[in-house]
């Protein structure tokens, strides 16, 4: 959000609790209410030209699993219903896509994932698979081990495996917010590193 707001972008967000948000502008309108209540996610939408959506599980359960996927295809029928043509989001560098070519090294750690976050990666492959399938300008950003740090404004893509092991929340933002002009990856799934 700092990022977009920086960047002179308008923003909107929904948030549960508003309190939590610090940062005031006039390019920022802050809707407070539930990511499951279609009506505002609706006002969220609204107007906008693109959705970044970060949403995750909360938990490692089958019901998170199944709140996250509503939550999902809420999104994505509101943004086909207004017209909102440009997706992006984030998952996990386990999520499987046509023509990755992931090492030895890298499906042991893909397996381990599975055997102890089943629940979270069973989630955002699923959600992979309703974006990939919806009709929209969608761009998946496949993220690997998160670390806390400043933002480098500096990472690596590639289309059919990680290209390291780490990347910063911050330039994972820096990722998303550049998503909005950055064409190269519309439609696609690139796994990103420091």
């Amino acid at each position: 959000m700092d990022q977009l707001l920086e960047r002179d972008h308008e923003v909107k967000v929904l948030v549960g609790d508003p309190t939590r948000l610090a940062r005031k502008s006039e390019k920022l309108t802050v809707i407070a209410g539930d990511t499951e209540d279609a009506e505002k996610v609706g006002e969220a939408i609204a107007g906008c030209e693109a959705v970044i959506d970060t949403l995750g599980v909360r938990a490692n359960t089958e019901a998170e699993v199944q709140r996250l996927l509503k939550i999902t295809e809420i999104v994505l029928a509101t943004m086909r219903e207004q017209g909102v043509p440009r997706f992006i989001g984030v998952g996990g560098a386990g999520i499987d896509a046509p023509g990755d070519k992931k090492g030895m090294v890298y499906r042991l750690v893909a397996w381990f994932s599975k055997l102890t976050a089943h629940h979270v990666v069973e989630e955002k492959q699923k959600e992979f698979e309703l974006v990939r399938r919806s009709g929209l300008d969608w761009t998946m950003v496949r993220v690997p081990f998160i670390t806390e740090g400043e933002m480098t404004q500096k990472y690596r893509a590639s289309l059919t495996r990680p290209p390291s092991s780490r990347i910063s929340r911050a330039d994972i933002a820096f990722v998303l917010v550049t998503q909005l002009e950055d064409r190269r990856f519309v439609r696609k799934a690139p796994f990103v590193g420091s």
